[in-house]
């Protein structure tokens, strides 16, 4: 009877302290577009569950001029979300914009039904010379990346693929959409 009451407060003991450090620290929230909103994302510790088919998109939008030692301003004034972000680090760019091809909340045009957190990541890099143009703005939805890229935006990295302006890194990851005050 003892060692089953040792046992108990033991096993209390450790679940307990999995759980204080967790709470104790706000999580890391992101900021970046989703159909022409800032949204904010976090990433729990947990394994992305589905496959490249299951997944949303997630555009890693990269800055060709980015400074060591930032932060970045185009010529316009514009200040990226990520300015920067350092979270989750390299090989992630601590300057940069990140799209997503919808969100929660925007009625059935927005992913209604449809929403997946599990996300597959796709790189794009902005032209130094629309970076320059006093009437640069940064894409904010797929469709304006989609507009971005066939009007010369976007650099061509990718020349053996199926669209020359974006890699596909293979990588899918889960994680959360939530409030900025989360």
């Amino acid at each position: 009877m003892r060692r089953s009451i040792s046992s108990i407060g033991i096993a209390a003991v450790a679940a307990l302290s999995a759980a204080l450090p967790a709470q104790a620290g706000r999580p890391v929230l992101e900021p970046m577009y989703a159909n022409d909103t800032t949204v904010f994302m976090s990433a729990p510790r947990a394994v992305a569950a589905g496959g490249i088919h299951t997944s949303q998109d997630f555009y890693i939008v990269t800055y060709s001029f980015a400074p060591p030692d930032g932060p970045i301003t185009t010529a316009n004034g514009y200040h990226p979300l990520c300015d920067p972000c350092l979270f989750p680090g390299p090989p992630v760019p601590a300057y940069r914009e990140v799209i997503l091809n919808g969100a929660p909340g925007f009625g059935t045009s927005g992913t209604a039904g449809t929403f997946n957190p599990n996300w597959h990541v796709f790189l794009v890099v902005a032209s130094p010379v629309w970076l320059a143009n006093p009437n640069f703005a940064p894409a904010r939805s797929t469709a304006e990346l989609d507009a971005g890229e066939a009007a010369g935006h976007f650099l061509p990295i990718n020349s053996s693929g199926g669209n020359p302006y974006e890699v596909d890194t293979g990588i899918i990851f889960l994680c959360v959409l939530v409030s900025q005050h989360a």
